[in-house]
């Protein structure tokens, strides 16, 4: 059984978040914003973006301590400001495990 841990992201993600992301297959299912080709500069603005937020919106899943793809609850606004986004994706080496 894989162990999973979903964490903040860290500053060492960055490498793996990179390759991870840079997946057509990936990109066809996620919001239009999500880069493709995603590059090492993506992943190091996306880090950036979100280490140290709060209350925190975007984590790393981990599997066996591995970055293994992302999850995020984003909050809504305006009309919709009782309601949140749910979305993440998984990195397909990790696919089916």
């Amino acid at each position: 059984m894989a162990n999973i841990l979903i964490r903040p992201w860290e500053y060492g993600d960055r490498h793996a978040l990179a390759e991870l992301a840079d997946n057509r297959r990936i990109w066809e299912n996620v919001r239009d914003y999500f880069p493709s080709p995603y590059t090492l500069r993506h992943a190091k603005e996306w880090i950036a973006a979100h280490e140290g937020k709060a209350p925190p919106e975007s984590f790393a899943v981990v599997c066996d301590g591995h970055l293994a793809g992302a999850v995020g609850v984003f909050t809504r606004q305006d009309i919709y400001r009782c309601t949140a986004e749910l979305g993440y994706w998984i990195g397909e080496p990790f696919w089916g495990r």
